[in-house]
């Protein structure tokens, strides 16, 4: 028998068994992981990835119905008899783990010493106070307390537990429940920090990551002065994966965490959707492609593109139609939709590839007029400077003129004349000279938006008919996404270096983002991934918040003393003299400002 053990533990017991397995593993310094669970099959799986122990819990069965752990505390079904309808046959008869049973107190007429025999025949490990009183506002916890409905009760039922020799585990959320079971001996403590948050059941959590280091930090303390044998663990709250839970532990002393929805709800759910997407996108996403499509791809990848979406291989083949031509184009698409990759690529597979390819920028305002000179060029009149334009460099093979429905209509008619014609005149000059480009127009419209809305001569749009690649938003190509991002995040990594990994349902989100960004916004997304997550996985709510720009610290602004006192005890590990420090105040006003701002866990 374990040193530190009350003699009143009897060797033979459930209690001295699982005790003596959590004592040696808290000696070697491993953390202990229970799952809070509602079935057979999760248990087998919990208990497969290593979990300590199970809490077999009536929140667990609902969750499993589709409802929110939240359901537990309402009057829908007899908690204890609920959890007595699928604990006993489906986890203890499965799991060789310890299991405990999830007790409710709340049914006055219910005898607990009738309730602790009954769990102990049965063969549980041992007993927990849920669901609680500790879950419900605290008017409502007082008003139990009266007709001894509250959470002395549950203490008892805990008590009788260790009558019967099993073991105990309290859920508590204040300082005061957390101290009173500590006092009673209880072995396992386990700070609630409120229901998770997270997914589309979950709520959103009233508590940062960061309050709750503070909180879990000061409900350590106080159990430890209490009752330094007992076990702290944590659960619930804003705590959705082992990333924010190892955030949590590096300010506050725990001996383990109890999983509940972030065990079974949350990555069920995101298996299940990512699953499903998978099967809804397997035609798009494993589309055998042909072997002209295949080819195709091929040429579109020697010059940059990547993808195999329909949407490219339309790209891919006007491509290849057009890039022995010498007639002008139209390349459209909102910007960031590569563009600029496809005029090089028209221009690295002309048949005449001696001239360079030059560019002009049409914007609003002057510039149209500006890009038209520094197309034709401008003569020398009055004893003014000339200016060569590129239509008579002989260096310049193709000319590519963006934004074309910022130039007048009337220098529209103009270009229109001179490509008819074969010949342009510069501006202020009467001689003629052979025009030799291949002109590349590009406009953020499509030439049917731009007729429609007289944004281009219609001569011009008569000589472009038949003659336009338009590029897809990224939002018409979601199924590149995964292919687009590893090009992205191989970039950023470097050769053989390993980069993040998305879940089912990260990839999922993608693809139902809108990108209003285009191929711009999806890389910036690559380079938040790759600084944020390194080479790790990467689940649907990690994704979610990149998508926005943020992280969990930026998301917090310091917009109020209580965000800046909050930052600055997190950066110092919740070390009040040293925090005081570096807010140039004192100890005790620091202290004041915690509790004014209830940085503290609360009654």
């Amino acid at each position: 028998m374990h040193a530190d053990w009350p003699e009143f533990l009897s060797p033979g017991s459930q209690r001295a068994r699982v005790m003596e397995r959590f004592a040696r593993a808290r000696e070697r310094g491993e953390f202990l992981v229970g799952a809070a669970i509602g079935a057979g099959l999760l248990g087998d799986a919990a208990e497969r990835g290593g979990a300590d122990f199970l809490v077999a819990l009536n929140a667990g069965r609902f969750r499993l119905m589709g409802a929110s752990s939240v359901a537990c505390i309402l009057p829908i079904r007899d908690a204890n008899q609920f959890v007595l309808s699928f604990a006993p046959l489906e986890i203890l008869s499965q799991c060789r783990i310890p299991v405990y049973f999830g007790a409710s107190t709340l049914d006055p007429a219910l005898s607990l010493e009738a309730l602790v025999a009954e769990i102990a025949d049965l063969g549980f490990a041992g007993v927990a106070n849920f669901p609680s009183v500790v879950h419900l506002p605290a008017p409502v916890r007082h008003a139990l307390d009266g007709p001894g409905l509250g959470f002395e009760r549950e203490l008892e039922l805990l008590a009788l537990a260790h009558r019967h020799g099993l073991s105990s585990l309290a859920y508590v959320r204040t300082r005061e429940q957390a101290s009173a079971a500590a006092a009673r001996g209880v072995d396992i403590i386990c700070y609630n920090v409120g229901w998770n948050a997270g997914g589309a059941k979950g709520p959103v959590s009233e508590i940062s990551v960061e309050e709750t280091a503070a909180h879990a930090r000061e409900m350590h303390g106080v159990i430890r002065r209490e009752n330094p044998r007992a076990f702290f663990f944590l659960e619930g709250g804003p705590i959705q994966d082992p990333d924010q839970l190892a955030a949590v532990c590096r300010v506050a002393r725990m001996h383990g965490y109890i999983g509940g929805s972030t065990i079974d709800r949350l990555p069920l759910a995101q298996s299940v959707s990512g699953q499903t997407q998978r099967f809804k996108s397997a035609t798009a996403l494993a589309r055998i492609l042909g072997k002209q499509e295949r080819m195709l791809v091929d040429l579109g990848r020697r010059h940059g593109f990547v993808g195999a979406s329909e949407a490219m291989i339309d790209v891919y083949e006007a491509l290849d139609r057009f890039r022995g031509s010498s007639f002008p184009m139209l390349i459209s698409g909102e910007r960031n939709t590569g563009r600029q990759t496809l005029i090089e690529a028209l221009h690295g597979e002309s048949r005449d590839r001696r001239g360079s390819l030059a560019v002009i920028e049409a914007d609003d305002g002057n510039s149209g007029r500006q890009a038209m000179i520094a197309l034709f060029g401008r003569a020398a009149v009055l004893g003014g400077a000339g200016l060569e334009g590129l239509a008579s460099r002989e260096d310049i093979g193709m000319i590519a003129l963006r934004g074309i429905e910022h130039v007048p209509l009337r220098l529209q008619r103009r270009l229109a004349n001179t490509l008819k014609r074969g010949r342009f005149v510069p501006f202020g000059d009467r001689r003629g000279q052979r025009w030799t480009k291949r002109l590349m127009l590009v406009s953020d419209f499509s030439l049917k938006s731009l007729l429609a809305e007289g944004r281009i001569d219609p001569q011009l749009a008569e000589l472009l008919s038949g003659h336009e690649i338009r590029l897809p938003p990224l939002r018409k190509r979601t199924e590149d996404i995964e292919d687009l991002l590893g090009r992205f995040m191989a970039g950023l990594a470097g050769e053989g270096q390993p980069y993040p990994v998305l879940s089912p349902g990260a990839m999922s989100l993608l693809r139902r983002h809108d990108w209003p960004g285009n191929l711009l916004e999806l890389r910036s997304f690559a380079s938040r991934l790759f600084a944020r997550h390194g080479a790790g996985r990467v689940d649907e709510e990690a994704a979610l918040g990149l998508l926005s720009g943020d992280s969990d610290w930026m998301r917090r602004r310091m917009s109020s003393e209580r965000d800046i006192l909050l930052d600055a005890l997190w950066r110092h590990g919740f070390h009040r003299g040293k925090t005081a420090a570096f807010l140039g105040i004192s100890r005790k006003t620091l202290y004041n400002k915690i509790r004014r701002y209830r940085l503290t866990s609360q009654v």
